[in-house]
């Protein structure tokens, strides 16, 4: 069947029409991916399901329910389809395609990645807790990450949140609704009585997955629940998201996706992020950033050696700077602080040593010395969040690690760190970079950052090693205007490490 839009002929491939059945009980992996395969024939094209539970078991080569690699011009439409998956796996896949759109569906898992119960016993290195409904014990499972919850008030709670994510003991199951969990740490002791989310899974396989693509577009997608991050997107250049709501499908349940919800790594051109709901997520709802690189040697004038700061077991090479790319270098007296850009004439990845050799057009400034960061200014795009709610998640609303950035009627409400987090770091995540120019405006903020005693709904945290130079300010101008603040502490705005502040019109209720 042919359609006309906008002008041009699309073409409408029916899952049907390739076995994928809803409500049959039956996988329907293997046909989707064949209605995908077929719809890559005659593109553009819209592959079209029907509204109903699809079944999701075997994955593909690439580990992925369903993949759009090396594609162009189509659209998946669920049309209110529920993808229900069996097991960790992404479920959507694009790599190297462009102008790809995803829209009308649901994703959940079968066996939520996580459990609600109360801790009934505790000693040194282990805790007993008794499962609350409708939750199940996955005996043999690894207990990643455990937090407190306040079921009353329906959100994260304080005091203890534990990150175990290579411990080795399972959980024991000790009767048909209680359960051992072990903790990494010997010595310490769980709070009994409180009740806790443990993560079974907290960094799985993404959701939804882009790497290397251009112009593509998620909308009107609902995750209820997900054992790894929501939106996971690299190296792209166009990203529009819209009418995302990730929570969980009803009250009784504690968690939607254990991660984060969107996370936004070296990619390029504009970022739109539009009437998004973000509810009770393991991380944060958006983390937009890129990642740094360390020399580690200085060959000659215009050569340096680098590593991936965040350490990995292979050379991350999709996340290397282009030839033609543009460096930035940071000031000989902060190394956070954007100072100079130098183009990059050659990379040449080594990845037996996990390094790469980068050599530039011109000479280096005479301060890149051994353990410096580095970044690619040419990969730090415009992002625009608008109309957004971020509730009841533990960690971060926004973290903020680009260029520029426009943060507009937005609401923050329940977060146990700050709602905003510009944070600059080259000692754990590597993740940056400075913010040239921040505005904030007509958002509200409303008990963020409950966890600490000195709160903030908006916060700069650099984060440098004890050796670096850390003088001055890193973030250029930031500017907040007609906020409202409740119940976010004395000084809810914390923009220390910012060279120019400008509040307008805030209310400080």
């Amino acid at each position: 069947m042919i359609v006309l839009a906008h002008g041009q002929e699309v073409s409408v491939v029916y899952a049907r029409d390739f076995g994928a059945i809803p409500n049959d009980g039956k996988d329907d992996a293997v046909a989707l991916r064949s209605a995908v395969l077929a719809a890559k024939e005659k593109t553009p094209a819209r592959v079209v399901l029907e509204k109903g539970v699809y079944d999701l078991i075997e994955t593909d080569e690439h580990g992925a329910f369903v993949s759009f690699d090396n594609t162009q011009n189509l659209e998946f439409d669920g049309t209110g389809a529920t993808l229900r998956t069996h097991k960790a796996a992404v479920v959507l896949r694009a790599v190297k395609s462009k102008e790809i759109s995803l829209t009308g569906f649901e994703i959940e898992r079968t066996q939520l990645p996580f459990a609600g119960a109360k801790i009934t016993a505790s000693r040194a290195g282990s805790f007993d807790c008794k499962i609350v409904e409708p939750y199940q014990i996955q005996e043999g499972a690894r207990p990643q990450a455990i937090i407190a919850y306040d079921p009353k008030k329906g959100h994260m709670g304080a005091g203890f949140d534990v990150y175990q994510l290579d411990i080795d003991q399972p959980i024991k199951k000790l009767s048909k609704s209680t359960m051992r969990v072990p903790l990494k740490f010997p010595k310490l002791v769980a709070p009994e009585g409180i009740f806790v989310i443990v993560r079974y899974e907290v960094y799985g396989p993404m959701a939804i997955l882009f790497e290397h693509c251009e112009n593509i577009a998620v909308s009107n997608v609902r995750l209820f629940s997900h054992g790894g991050m929501g939106i996971h997107i690299t190296q792209t250049d166009g990203i529009r998201i819209d009418r995302v709501r990730v929570a969980p499908r009803d009250a009784k349940t504690w968690m939607s996706i254990t991660a984060d919800a969107i996370h936004l790594k070296s990619n390029r051109g504009r970022i739109d992020i539009t009437h998004c709901e973000f509810e009770k997520m393991g991380d944060d709802a958006v983390n937009v950033n890129q990642g740094y690189w360390v020399v580690t040697q200085k060959p000659d004038a215009k050569t340096v050696r680098v590593k991936y700061g965040y350490e990995l077991d292979h050379l991350p090479a999709q996340l290397l700077p282009r030839e033609g790319d543009s460096a930035q270098f940071p000031a000989e007296d902060n190394w956070l602080r954007p100072a100079f850009l130098l183009k990059i004439a050659q990379i040449i990845p080594e990845h037996e040593t996990r390094t790469a050799l980068i050599r530039f057009e011109e000479d280096l400034p005479s301060h890149v010395t051994t353990g410096i960061p580095l970044a690619n200014a040419s990969s730090n795009p415009v992002i625009t969040i608008k109309n957004c709610t971020v509730r009841n998640n533990r960690a971060r609303g926004f973290l903020i690690k680009t260029d520029r950035a426009l943060i507009e009627n937005c609401t923050f409400e329940s977060i146990t760190l700050p709602a905003i987090l510009l944070e600059n770091d080259i000692t754990r995540w590597f993740e940056g970079v400075a913010v040239r120019d921040l505005e904030i405006k007509n958002c509200t903020f409303k008990n963020c950052d409950f966890w600490n005693q000195g709160r903030a709904a908006i916060l700069d945290a650099p984060a440098f090693p004890p050796t670096a130079p850390a003088q001055g300010h890193i973030n250029t101008r930031a500017k907040i205007e007609n906020c409202s603040f409740k119940d976010c502490g004395k000084d809810p705005i914390q923009l220390r490490h910012t060279q120019t502040v400008e509040t307008l019109k805030n209310k400080f209720l």
